[in-house]
């Protein structure tokens, strides 16, 4: 492995990590914009190579995605007790992670950084980030 690149090493590596954080996740959002609906869960009856919403998807598995829009309120989410496994992947147009909180069966009311205001009784609220 050599140490250090030359000027035309270092500019084709600057290129490909504007690339990789900056273009794809962007275009990976937008297509996802594109066969999502707002606020409502979509996914397939089966797995298939044909879902490319989720990447590697595993065909043991059902995967459902949805972009949320928390501009103007936030987005009542519950979670039904299941003896099955779950997980929540939350991620802004970027791919950074956002944590909210979904871990168990409850209630939860996603609000975006801009939420003031207080949720109904009995709904856990999950602060949802966002750098845009």
């Amino acid at each position: 492995m050599r140490e250090s690149f030359n000027a035309q090493d270092a500019a084709a590596y600057e290129t490909t990590v504007k690339y990789v954080t900056t273009f794809y996740p962007l275009w990976f959002t937008y297509e996802q914009w594109g066969i999502s609906s707002v606020n409502g869960l979509i996914g397939p009856a089966h797995m298939s190579p044909v879902y490319h919403a989720v990447i590697a998807p595993n065909d043991d598995m059902l995967h459902a995605n949805t972009v949320v829009n928390l501009t103007d309120e936030p987005l009542i989410v519950t979670v039904p007790l299941t003896k099955n496994l779950y997980s929540v992947l939350s991620t802004d147009a970027f791919g950074n992670i956002n944590d909210p909180g979904i871990g168990s069966a409850g209630t939860y009311g996603l609000t975006g950084p801009n939420c003031s205001g207080s949720l109904p009784e009995g709904i856990t609220k999950s602060a949802v980030a966002s750098r845009l």
